[in-house]
């Protein structure tokens, strides 16, 4: 009779201990907190926690979890100061790498309508017809030095600006100078423009505003690697073209740029006091540019 009797007690203590393991087993759960104020994480050998301290609709809001471990052989913890950004995925990667101190990114896509300021009466830039396109920083490394929203970069990218005149007035070599002149008696003036491509090199501060916004403020170093001048207008019925791939343009100028950017999309001005050409070889005149930009 011992036996069966010890059979059975033996199987009533292993029906309650493999009830008292299910009832105690959690199953994994995955949790997601948005924007909290501050993580606190106490870890050691044998236990950790973790303190969750408000929340983006929340200030007052707190989580906390707590785990003790036998031993922490199993445990992976990654941690790296540099991460990469493309330009499609800018906005969410810039929340995850708040922390981070360097970024490696590629973006900043702009488009603008150019005035020439400062210039000779005659220069009569329009600026509703002349343009730039730039690539501001094709790769740029990001430096957050705090935790607070402010960041530096510095990129490398590209530039093309387009002064562009439709009055009556045209640019003329001269004796190897850039000259403005007026048209022929009779001709018909389509445009006269010059444009100039660079290498850009832009040092920004940038500033996280809140809600999506940011500020960005720097200097551009422009590297002015080519330059030209092209008018075209009509004489006696016959379409004529007169061209230049030498109108002496500075070879570094500053623009000094300013941007306000929601998310992905934004809108800049920039201005530059250095003379665009060299004077000595063309009118003086300084640049004025204002437009949208996307991906920063």
């Amino acid at each position: 009779m011992k036996c069966p009797f010890i059979l059975f007690i033996t199987m009533l203590l292993n029906m309650a201990i493999t009830a008292t393991a299910t009832e105690n087993m959690v199953t994994d759960s995955i949790y997601k907190f948005s924007h909290p104020d501050s993580v606190l994480i106490n870890h050691d050998d044998n236990s950790m926690k973790i303190e969750v301290f408000g929340s983006e609709e929340n200030p007052d809001y707190y989580y906390s979890y707590e785990r003790t471990t036998a031993s922490s052989d199993n445990e992976q913890i990654k941690e790296s100061d540099w991460e990469f950004n493309l330009p499609i995925f800018a906005e969410s990667r810039r929340k995850e790498s708040k922390k981070s101190t360097f970024s490696i990114e590629s973006g900043g896509v702009g488009f603008g309508f150019v005035n020439a300021i400062n210039a000779p009466s005659a220069m009569n830039v329009k600026m509703a017809s002349s343009y730039e396109i730039f690539f501001d920083h094709i790769i740029a490394v990001r430096c957050r030095p705090w935790n607070n929203g402010s960041s530096f970069f510095m990129g490398i990218g590209i530039d093309w600006k387009n002064y562009r005149m439709t009055g009556g007035a045209r640019f003329v070599k001269d004796d190897n100078k850039l000259i403005l002149a007026p048209y022929a008696d009779g001709s018909d003036p389509s445009f006269s423009r010059l444009k100039i491509f660079s290498l850009t090199v832009p040092v920004m501060f940038s500033q996280d505003l809140g809600k999506h916004f940011t500020f960005n403020a720097g200097a551009v170093v422009n590297f002015n690697l080519h330059g030209s001048m092209k008018t075209k207008y009509t004489f006696d019925g016959e379409e004529r073209t007169y061209s230049d791939d030498h109108i002496r343009q500075q070879k570094v100028t500053v623009d000094l740029m300013a941007q306000l950017n929601y998310r992905a999309i934004g809108c800049y001005i920039k201005y530059s006091p250095c003379n665009i050409l060299d004077t000595y070889f063309g009118p003086e005149f300084n640049h004025l540019s204002a437009g949208i930009t996307l991906f920063y």
